[in-house]
């Protein structure tokens, strides 16, 4: 049977971005660099980094740094259409922020079961 976030992924805009959310908390790495090798989503590839860079800190991992080389797909997504100027570090610290507010607030739902 396939992975249901693997099937959400290739649904609409609102499925991927949910489901990107929930890879992120989960810390599914598996699913760590399939945004960044489709350009295409041009929409999505910022927090797509961002998750990536922030799993690498929290799992002690490199995989970011094969897309942020010279010349490598975070560079040519920079410089292709449409015009855009990101700094991925600023990606990294939100979905950092993102994931550590999630994990706070299932705690203290957790919390309040007891």
């Amino acid at each position: 049977m396939e992975d249901p976030l693997s099937v959400l992924l290739e649904g609409g805009w609102r499925e991927r971005k949910t489901t990107a959310w929930l890879i992120a908390v989960a810390r599914r790495a598996e699913f760590r660099d399939r945004y960044l090798r489709r350009p295409d989503l041009y929409y999505d590839q910022t927090v797509a980094l961002g998750a990536l860079m922030n799993l690498d800190a929290t799992l002690g991992t490199e995989h970011a740094r094969r897309f942020l080389a010279p010349g490598g797909l975070w560079q040519q997504w920079l410089h292709g259409p449409p015009t855009k100027d990101h700094d991925p570090a600023r990606s990294q610290q939100l979905v950092s922020q993102l994931c550590a507010f999630a994990a706070d607030s299932a705690a203290a739902a957790f919390a309040g079961t007891r």
